[in-house]
């Protein structure tokens, strides 16, 4: 279920927003990736992928016109994306905990551990070159109905409005379709189509 992603938690968010900002920017991939060990994630393997597909990952920004992405933050991107690690799950389970609305310290420390990675993926996306920004109509799907499978009342949990905030780092698509597709949507069980008119995105 992926309800986790639109619950409620002001006190997280504020706390979170805080640790983010007070967290450094990791100097380079290396210091970025370093904290992930903390979530079990094979820090070496990574730092192995990296050094393999550094070279082909220069060509491959040559290719397409975005010299001027530092092959570090262009790395970053990458890694997120590979299920081998499965670093952006990993992410989004920390960020989803039921039990963020009872925090009244910090996020757990598995996720501060995340923080550094998380600030230089954020940072990586805001140097991209100018062709990768978009702003239009984009989609995000998930298997979850508001509130809640037994009372679905979407107008009046996302009343007119209301403030939303995904916790998670998750893309969309331009391609309403690919909500069918089942790690969004599905085409079983709950499910939810959230249409959203980006004004500052990215298209990677």
């Amino acid at each position: 279920m992926d309800q986790g992603e639109f619950v409620d938690c002001p006190s997280f968010l504020n706390q979170f927003c805080k640790l983010l900002d007070e967290t450094e920017l990791p100097a380079n991939i290396g210091d970025a990736i370093a904290g992930l060990i903390a979530v079990d994630i094979d820090v070496h393997e990574l730092k192995s992928v990296l050094s393999q597909t550094r070279q082909a990952m220069v060509e491959k920004l040559k290719n397409h016109g975005a010299e001027s992405t530092w092959i570090d933050h262009a790395q970053a991107l990458y890694l997120y994306t590979l299920d081998q690690f499965a670093i952006c799950s990993v992410i989004n389970s920390l960020m989803f905990s039921p039990h963020r609305n009872a925090m009244d310290t910090l996020p757990s420390k598995r996720l501060v551990s995340c923080l550094p990675f998380i600030k230089f993926l954020d940072f990586a996306l805001l140097s991209l070159p100018t062709q990768f920004r978009f702003a239009g109509r984009v989609y995000r799907g998930i298997k979850w109905v508001f509130p809640s499978p037994q009372e679905h009342d979407p107008e009046r949990y996302f009343s007119q409005g209301r403030s939303v905030h995904f916790f998670a780092c998750k893309p969309a698509s331009k391609a309403e379709a690919a909500m069918l597709r089942d790690h969004f949507c599905g085409r079983e069980g709950p499910r939810t189509v959230f249409s959203i008119d980006a004004t500052d995105a990215y298209d990677v």
